[in-house]
């Protein structure tokens, strides 16, 4: 599990804010440096190059992800009670964090970079995974619809 340290989650944050300022053109070495306030041999330091840095930020969303969608799934209350916690958590996460949703669904970060769209897609796989949960909420409101049809139909309108 990737956990960066508190250097390299400064560079993540400030790199997103960057990003949902003026889109990746303005991701650079030189303006995440500037604004945190080092030396761009420093940010060289903890990554490799901007992609590096545009990895880590999937990297750091996806695990993010995982753990949270584990969590739920392991919790003891009924699957569309889990449902509307994630949807909440990510409602929660993106008005929090509306930066976020600028890196995570910008075309123009992934079309050029295999590596990004890779990443992507492994992100997307593990909510995909998710499924056998809403399937088991799908399992779960079969018999409260056919209940709660039963109930109407027995009603005249």
């Amino acid at each position: 599990m990737y956990n960066p340290t508190k250097r390299q989650k400064e560079i993540i944050d400030v790199s997103i804010g960057l990003i949902a300022e003026s889109g990746i053109q303005n991701l650079t070495i030189r303006n995440i440096s500037e604004k945190i306030r080092i030396s761009e041999p420093a940010i060289y330091r903890h990554y490799n190059s901007k992609l590096d840095i545009i990895l880590s930020i999937l990297e750091f969303f996806g695990n993010n992800s995982k753990f949270m969608l584990d969590k739920l799934d392991s919790e003891d209350i009924s699957p569309l009670k889990k449902l509307e916690k994630l949807y909440l958590k990510r409602c929660k996460e993106f008005s929090e964090k509306p930066e976020i949703t600028r890196v995570l669904f910008s075309e123009e970060i992934f079309q050029n970079e295999k590596i990004l769209s890779e990443k992507v897609k492994e992100i997307m796989t593990i909510h995909r995974n998710f499924k056998k949960f809403l399937l088991k909420i799908k399992l779960w409101l079969f018999p409260v619809f056919q209940k709660t049809l039963c109930i109407f139909s027995n009603r005249a309108f």
